[in-house]
């Protein structure tokens, strides 16, 4: 999922001229690829803490948690897509023309 996100954001930043556009391209593929971060990482805990508090003040809650196995290295994979949308916005490096050789960058954490 942020393979794609990241892929796609990459070239509609490269293909924006107006800054404004460049840069509202940037923030949601940050607030994506930090959602998709949290969502693996994060929520468990927010809402296991979250029932234990309620339960110390004499509620009963059972919020839904999710039964996800926490891929390997997911911060670093999503660090390392997100600085892919980073340099594209910089104009440090063009796009990847393919998606499979973007998928295949970010999965074998190679640098350009």
């Amino acid at each position: 999922m942020s393979t794609v996100i990241d892929y796609s954001f990459g070239l509609w930043i490269n293909h924006t001229t107006a800054e404004k556009r460049r840069k509202f391209f940037l923030w949601l593929s940050i607030a994506n690829n930090l959602a998709v971060l949290a969502a693996f990482k994060y929520y468990n805990f927010f809402a296991g803490s979250f029932r234990e508090m309620m339960k110390n003040m004499g509620f009963h809650v059972s919020p839904y948690m999710l039964n996800l196995i926490l891929p390997v290295g997911i911060s670093f994979y999503t660090f390392h897509g997100m600085s892919y949308v980073f340099d594209i916005y910089n104009r440090k490096i063009s796009p990847v023309r393919t998606f499979t050789d973007y998928g295949l960058f970010v999965s074998f954490f190679r640098s350009w």
